[in-house]
């Protein structure tokens, strides 16, 4: 018998999936073993993930078109304008694992890419801080190789940021975009997660820099068989990632999607009734399950579950007016016609306060307001912080100053608020000549730090969420009103006021809800108001820190 017709025998006896990996490997002797069939394969097989229950349909569709295009050699990019929570964190771990699969079924992975053995190959994800990196995607990658079969068998040593399968020398890095990447890495694949959020210590955005430089690394070393995967919800308009999605049309090399979150997730996973969301230039039909988050705050549940930030510049709320119906007609304002604190206004209760100033620019008004933690209001299960204003003052230069404010004075005021016997936990400045006061309030005893409401626009995002879920008690004050109606969103990443007019007490109505609601455990206010008066400057030190160190 000729050894064809032998071979031949053999083959038809073998089981149908032997019989194609043993074809496979005849065509391919670069591989030691076939590599799973598919996306969907590698995903849904306990021997490899075996994790399709919980990966939803559009995830599995978007990742096997991914996938695909990589094994084709059409796709050296992707990038996923996803809303959050949609699933693209999962997508972006998957494709991860699937390389090092990929690489781990050749023989010789360095031989078959013309490499030396002295490195690594490597897939790297990146994330916006040490711990989103670890906590993240690297997380979900760590448990994904701990249950599989597929990738015990190459015995991984598994650290705290980095995976290696030492038999092929292949590794897994966890890296983050306030570190240089290791210099020389071989990096074929690389993953930027929640990119447009890559900001320095200055909150300038340095993704530009993150992804040219993954780009070129993988390009230099691997050329067109390499990937780099950049996935996030949009920051604002004209953010990194939007314009890489709006660059990317035409670009054949190049896969590209965007999703709102409620398209990817399973439709019978939420209610079935429907709402409709006014989205600038067309409506959306919505389920229900986000009719609480669009109504507390619109621009931002367009932004981060519609991945659609806002494009222009525009109103900064669209129902502006809520500030008029919201306010407390029973309360008065503590301050009488000639600026002074009316004799009632005392402290009457020993709960800490928080005061932001917003210095004025030379003959800008400057902004004051002080308030704070109210209890709880609990909606589903959800406990969320409400705040009470107690004092919101605009001051205005004097005609003795120069035009100018006198932060002596603005000093002043939080001396007698301290009088008055408000235990003051913490005041804030925008920035602007702030060093001098900060260090004369210390020497009084009186924590103070810098806040800027201009870096982002999270503290003014805190307010409207206050007004418009009716957590946040105030008295009438036309100036905060005023500015509060006319604040503008510009390409939805700054709040301004218009031209000729002013927000220094929107700012420093707003810092205070933002540091109130920033320390919204329970525990931290019940533990400061059982300490003593002369323990509380320290204690009240050590709980923010920690407190603003673990994120909230």
């Amino acid at each position: 018998m000729k050894q064809d017709e032998k071979l031949f025998n053999l083959l038809n006896n073998l089981k149908p999936a032997d019989k194609k990996e043993v074809l496979f490997l005849l065509k391919n002797p670069q591989f030691e073993r076939k590599p799973c069939d598919s996306f969907y394969e590698f995903v849904d097989n306990p021997y490899y993930l075996g994790v399709g229950k919980d990966v939803w349909r559009r995830v599995k569709e978007e990742g096997d078109k991914i996938w695909k295009g990589i094994l084709e050699g059409r796709y050296q990019e992707g990038i996923c304008l996803w809303g959050i929570g949609s699933g693209k964190s999962f997508l972006a771990e998957i494709i991860s694992c699937l390389y090092v699969h990929y690489l781990l079924c050749l023989e010789n992975p360095h031989k078959y890419f013309n490499m030396t053995d002295d490195k690594p190959i490597v897939v790297v994800n990146m994330g916006t801080n040490a711990s989103q990196a670890k906590n993240v995607i690297f997380a979900g990658i760590r448990r994904l190789i701990e249950n599989s079969p597929f990738f015990q068998e190459y015995q991984p040593e598994i650290l705290q940021t980095e995976i290696r399968f030492p038999k092929k020398n292949i590794a897994l890095y966890c890296g983050n975009s306030q570190e240089t990447m290791p210099i020389g890495l071989n990096v074929i694949c690389g993953v930027l997660d929640e990119a447009a959020w890559y900001l320095d210590n200055e909150e300038k955005s340095i993704a530009e820099n993150i992804y040219s430089t993954m780009k070129n690394r993988i390009v230099s070393r691997f050329g067109d068989k390499g990937f780099i995967f950049v996935i996030s919800a949009p920051r604002y308009a004209d953010d990194f990632i939007t314009r890489l999605y709006e660059k990317s049309k035409g670009k054949d090399y190049v896969y590209a999607s965007s999703f709102k979150t409620w398209e990817v997730k399973d439709r019978e996973m939420m209610k079935q009734e429907e709402f409709e969301f006014n989205a600038g230039n067309e409506i959306w039909k919505v389920p229900m399950d986000f009719k609480n988050i669009a109504e507390a705050n619109p621009e931002k549940f367009m932004r981060d579950f519609g991945a659609k930030p806002s494009m222009v510049l525009e109103a900064f709320d669209r129902d502006a007016d809520i500030v008029e119906r919201n306010y407390n007609p029973k309360r008065e304002s503590p301050v009488d016609e000639l600026g002074r604190f009316k004799e009632w206004f005392k402290a009457t209760d020993s709960e800490p306060r928080y005061i932001h100033i917003d210095l004025g620019y030379k003959k800008d008004a400057c902004g004051l307001a002080m308030g704070r933690f109210d209890g709880y209001d609990e909606v589903d299960g959800e406990k969320r912080p409400k705040v009470y204003i107690d004092l919101m003052l605009q001051i205005k230069p004097s005609e003795t100053s120069k035009g100018e404010v006198v932060f002596e004075d603005v000093r002043r005021i939080v001396y007698s608020l301290k009088e008055r016997g408000f235990n003051i936990a913490l005041v804030t400045f925008d920035g602007f000549q702030s060093v001098d006061s900060i260090q004369i309030l210390k020497a009084h005893s009186i924590n103070a730090e810098v806040l800027s409401v201009d870096r982002d626009t999270k503290p003014y995002e805190t307010l409207k969420e206050l007004l418009h879920t009716n957590r946040i008690d105030f008295y009438r004050y036309e100036p905060f009103i005023k500015e509060y109606k006319r604040l503008e969103l510009v390409k939805g990443k700054k709040v301004d006021h218009p031209l000729g007019g002013s927000k220094d007490v929107a700012d420093a109505v707003a810092a205070v809800c933002y540091n109130i609601c920033q320390r919204k455990v329970s525990g931290f206010f019940e533990y400061i108001k059982t300490t003593k008066p002369q323990e509380q400057a320290s204690e009240l030190q050590k709980w923010y820190e920690l407190y603003r160190n673990q994120g909230f």
